[in-house]
């Protein structure tokens, strides 16, 4: 066993230099491997142990790839397998027989390390997850819950006056399940819909539900609450803002009271509210999904909102593509797929009209339609391809004079005099999206272009007025979260500098008078905004967006592209080569997760229905 540890070892070792195409897993694999080998040395023969050791190391690959599963109809295509290859040269239709046929778990009463289901290898936990998450999404609705209001769909029809059709249908059939999915890309009026469902529970007669709105994140929790708070209506009059301060967004881990000190929440402390809207819910892990789910009680209805194109969630999983693919006769929800001009804030229609068929063309696989409107020459749209060596050359000048013009205009709002709403539009007004933090065109390159322009040193920490900073980890001690972003300004003549969050426009959920301004020793992890990697841009929007692929790339896939421009309100400039765009948007990133075929198992009518919490 320790001849075959060996080998596995040597395949898939970690080392602190590597190749950008190559897989490695990280340090303390083995022990896991160990721990396998050790339970299953007197219950599999030889030869199936071997291939559950070289099974459990692509498996744990997968597993830091985002996957929760290990799927055995497509082992050649499992990220890591030609390292196996040349180590073990086993016929992978055989591989597969003899995982199948092996006396491992199945996630019930006999609890093993690894747990074969649906033709998918799993840790135990996992494939619990996804059950406990199925079991909940399908659970009917309790007996005290919230009964369906007399004049909900009169109140509905008032309240949806000039939309389509699908917004107000998700509405009127809000109160018929328990659990809802809203999907739907940039400009259909997702946000719009939750906005005016809202607006309409506010105004039942009698004590008004009781609602939760919750995101996986501060950034997209402030966000959804300032976007909530400028939603129109038919008639000016009918504003969200009315019924904000009872709906506040926040973060489902603040909702649910749950920390790394207490990441659960007990099973008998269900959470006291009625409806239960999370929005961004393509960023949510497994993990996470099971938390939220187990912590609602059987009597509250939950809506999931969210684009399924979008990037994944960083931890385990792709829970809403994975919701997105069932069927809404099983999981009940509408796919808004009308473009509402003018919900995403650009100022003119044109440009609305090409950056929308830009994000229609990626996310429809339309890759020759969408490099052509790339390269069509036009402002709203634009390509700059640097040099093999990541040099922008005289092409870049317009992204770069862009990037510092913001900084340039940023020092100049950093007076004490300057109001604190031009400081947030300015803020929102260009970003770098990069796919890395670091190498050419990266994060911090364009971040060392601005710190030249502006002639400042080293930024070791926050000291200079007119930086603006993202906060990169949350302080509750501050009142700071992972995601805040603000501005360093002078609050006096005599030059004390205090951090300015962003403040949201005229009509949105917080105004200047209630921004809280903070002294910069307190932000202990920040990063200079002048630039940001897409991964911490999901849930933002600025007008103009320049997104930077380092030349070669191996961090690029068409959901992390597909989430970059459409950050975008009015202009997109992408800094890449064009054979790495193509590359990105004929690269999906797959995950292997089997929830869609879990809840198929589980669905009433398929002998295995779900049983109540």
């Amino acid at each position: 066993m320790s001849a075959l540890l060996e080998q596995i070892r040597e395949a898939f070792e970690w080392r602190p230099t590597r190749a950008a195409d190559e897989t490695w897993l990280p340090p303390g694999f083995e022990g896991t491997l160990r721990v396998i080998a050790d339970f299953y040395r007197d219950r599999l023969d030889d030869p199936t142990l071997e291939a559950a050791l070289w099974a459990s190391a692509l498996l744990l690959l997968a597993l830091t790839e985002g996957s929760t599963c290990l799927a055995l109809d497509d082992l050649v295509g499992a990220s890591g397998f030609a390292r196996v290859a040349t180590r073990w040269r086993q016929d992978p239709g055989a591989w597969r027989t003899t995982l199948e046929g092996a006396r491992l778990g199945d996630g019930g009463d006999d609890v093993q390390p690894l747990a074969y289901a649906h033709g998918r290898l799993y840790f135990d936990r996992y494939l619990r997850l996804e059950r406990e998450i199925a079991r909940a999404l399908l659970a009917p609705l309790g007996p005290d819950a919230l009964r369906r209001p007399s004049e909900w769909d009169d109140v509905c029809n008032q309240v949806f006056v000039g939309s389509d059709a699908a917004q107000r249908d998700f509405a009127r059939d809000l109160f018929d399940h328990r659990v809802s999915v809203l999907l739907g890309g940039p400009g259909t009026g997702k946000t719009t819909t939750v906005a005016r469902t809202l607006l309409a529970l506010a105004r039942v007669t009698g004590p008004p539900p009781s609602v939760a709105v919750v995101a996986p994140t501060g950034k997209a929790a402030q966000r959804l609450g300032d976007a909530l708070a400028s939603a129109t209506f038919a008639r000016e009059s009918d504003r969200v803002g009315d019924v904000t301060p009872t709906v506040a967004p926040t973060t489902i881990h603040a909702f649910l009271g749950v920390t790394p000190i207490t990441p659960r929440r007990r099973d008998s402390d269900p959470v006291p509210v009625d409806i239960v809207v999370c929005d961004e819910t393509s960023m949510v892990d497994v993990t996470l999904l099971a938390e939220l789910l187990r912590s609602l009680s059987e009597n509250t209805r939950l809506v999931l909102v969210g684009d399924p194109n979008q990037l994944q969630s960083v931890d385990v999983g792709s829970a809403l593509a994975d919701l997105a693919a069932v069927d809404r006769r099983v999981l009940p929800g509408a796919t808004l797929e009308i473009v509402h001009r003018g919900e995403r804030g650009a100022t003119s229609p044109v440009a609305r009209d090409e950056l929308l068929a830009f994000f229609e063309a990626i996310r429809d696989d339309r890759v020759d339609e969408a490099i052509t409107l790339l390269t069509s020459g036009g402002r709203t749209l634009s390509l700059v391809e640097p040099s093999a060596a990541g040099a922008l050359g005289s092409d870049g000048a317009d992204a770069l004079a862009l990037v510092r013009s913001r900084a340039h205009a940023l020092v100049d709002l950093a007076a004490p005099d300057a109001s604190p709403a031009a400081r947030s539009r300015e803020l929102a007004s260009v970003m770098v999206l990069a796919a890395q933090h670091r190498g050419d065109l990266s994060r911090s390159w364009w971040v060392e272009q601005v710190r030249r322009d502006l002639g400042w040193e080293l930024l070791a920490y926050p000291h200079r007025a007119g930086m603006p900073v993202l906060v990169t980890a949350s302080d509750p001690r501050s009142g700071v979260i992972n995601g805040d972003t603000g501005l360093l300004v002078r609050v006096d003549d005599a030059g004390t500098l205090r951090f300015q969050p962003a403040v949201a426009e005229a009509g949105a959920s917080r105004s200047a008078d209630d921004a809280r301004s903070l002294v910069p020793s307190v932000l202990q992890h920040w990063q200079p905004w002048w630039a940001m990697t897409i991964h911490k841009a999901q849930g933002s929007e600025f007008d103009a967006v320049i997104v930077s692929l380092t030349p070669g790339t191996r961090l690029i896939s068409k959901q992390l592209f597909y989430t970059a421009v459409t950050r975008a309100r009015e202009r997109v400039i992408v800094v890449a080569r064009i054979e790495d765009v193509r590359r990105a948007l004929v690269s999906p990133a797959r995950r292997s997760t089997g929830l869609t075929d879990v809840i198929a198992a589980l669905r009433p009518g398929s002998g295995a229905a779900p049983t109540p919490r």
